[in-house]
């Protein structure tokens, strides 16, 4: 391992764009529009009051701890990117943390769907070597960057450093 892998990149954390939250406020909406209300309506117009009351009211809170909920995962969201490796940390109840080795990356793709292209922010999935062997999908998703190119080629130098044989 070359010495440049080795404690010469300042440690850096990275916080997703915060309109990520609105992108998932986006897709709550479209679950809304097309799940909840599509079944909840003829139960309202078809029913007792008592009846839609008991199926409206569960969906109601459903959708109000989810608007809640929102800002407290894009809170727990953070990418730290180490001399060594980055790490992945997320999650609220269930906190997970993921640790990919620069020197088990392969490939960063940068994708990016129609709504977070019109909010401004990208996906990069960093591909890591032997992952599929295990049985584990190959791609850790980094969510929400606002530069993925710049992101990426700060990866990919800090790659080919690593992978360049020491100096004797």
């Amino acid at each position: 391992m070359s010495e440049d892998c080795r404690g010469t990149w300042a440690m850096r954390e990275i916080r997703p764009s915060p309109r990520l939250k609105l992108l998932y406020r986006i897709y709550l909406l479209i679950i809304v529009w097309l799940l909840v209300l599509p079944l909840l309506i003829p139960v309202v117009l078809f029913t007792t009051p008592t009846m839609s009351l008991f199926f409206s009211v569960p969906a109601l809170i459903m959708v109000l701890f989810t608007l809640y909920w929102i800002p407290k995962f894009y809170s727990s969201i953070l990418f730290i990117f180490t001399d060594r490796e980055i790490i992945i940390k997320r999650g609220i109840w269930i906190q997970q943390t993921l640790t990919v080795p620069f020197s088990l990356i392969k490939n960063i793709e940068i994708t990016q769907g129609l709504i977070s292209r019109s909010l401004g922010f990208s996906d990069l999935r960093v591909h890591t070597v032997g992952s599929l062997a295990h049985g584990e999908s190959s791609a850790k998703l980094i969510r929400g960057i606002e530069d993925p190119d710049e992101l990426r080629e700060l990866i990919m130098e800090r790659i080919r450093g690593c992978a360049e044989p020491a100096s004797r």
